[in-house]
């Protein structure tokens, strides 16, 4: 049961990670925008 327990702790940290990352980019293209102007 350990190494099932170690996947479903790292997917459920790959998901954080995904989603931080999605935020910090949409964050990065709005700030993108604002410097083209």
């Amino acid at each position: 049961g350990e190494m099932i327990d170690r996947i479903e702790y790292h997917v459920e940290h790959a998901v954080d990670y995904v989603q931080t990352a999605t935020q910090d980019t949409k964050k990065a293209l709005k700030y993108q925008s604002k410097a083209r102007r």
